[in-house]
Formats: structure tokens, sequence, C-alpha cells
């Protein structure tokens, strides 16, 4: 069961804007206790923690409509943004950005793009703020 009792004010305005702008979502993922987040794997100072992070279902989706969607989030107020095989995470923490594997240098192409970084080159991680530690 997905926890949205507990998402931070400025997380639930960036929700709300986002839901108005781009419509309806799955919400797979919000607020976690610490138990729970350490049980599913969270980082230890996930956003999810705080209450200030979604993670949404894309499954189906184009790279072109998860771009529209990563957009459409940045203009709602989330700062932070993971791609996975079938969701997203947005969060209101530090501007970053990190693929499958937690860092940047797993980032595809298409988010890069979209969050203004250079395409991957030899894994290097281009990770905008933090270290990806901190962003399940």
């Amino acid at each position: 069961m997905v926890n949205l009792n507990n998402i931070s004010p400025r997380a639930r305005s960036a929700w709300d804007q986002l839901a108005q702008s781009y419509g309806d979502l799955n919400i797979t993922s919000g607020y976690r206790d610490p138990a729970y987040n350490a049980k599913v794997g969270g980082a230890r100072h996930s956003q999810h923690v705080h209450g200030n992070a979604y993670d949404v279902s894309t499954a189906g989706m184009d790279d072109a409509a998860r771009a529209q969607l990563v957009q459409a989030a940045l203009a709602a107020g989330f700062n932070g943004v993971g791609a996975y095989d079938n969701s997203m995470h947005f969060d209101v923490g530090n501007r970053r950005f990190w693929g499958p594997d937690y860092h940047a240098g797993s980032a595809p192409d298409w988010l890069r793009g979209v969050m203004g970084a250079a395409p991957a080159q030899g894994g290097h991680d281009l990770m905008m703020g933090g270290t990806g530690n901190d962003t399940l």
C-alpha cells in the first residue's frame, strides 16, 4: 500500500501541479518510514523517508513520453529524477538525476538531455549534485 499521509507540503504541491499539467499517474511509492525503506532496499537518506518523493509507473511509455513527463515534473517543482525500466522517481530534494544503477552514468541519454547534461561517455558519473546514494 502506498503511504501518502506523510508527504511534505512541498512535495504534495509539486505533485498537484504535475497531476494538473500531465494528468493521471500511477503512484507506486510515496512516504516510507525508515524500517520499511530499509526493507525495500532504499537508501539510508532517501527522500522517501522525508516525505519528499514519489515513484510512478511508466510501464508502456516510450522515451518521448517519459521525457515529456520529466519536463512536466521539473516545471512542477521536482528536482531529483531517477529513471528505471518501468518506473520513475521524482523528489523535491537537490537537482540531480540517475539511472538504473542509481548514478548519472547509467541515466539514459533522453534523460540526460532533459536534465541538460551531455550524453554518457565511458562510465563517467556526471550527476548534478548529490552522489546518488541519497536518491531512493
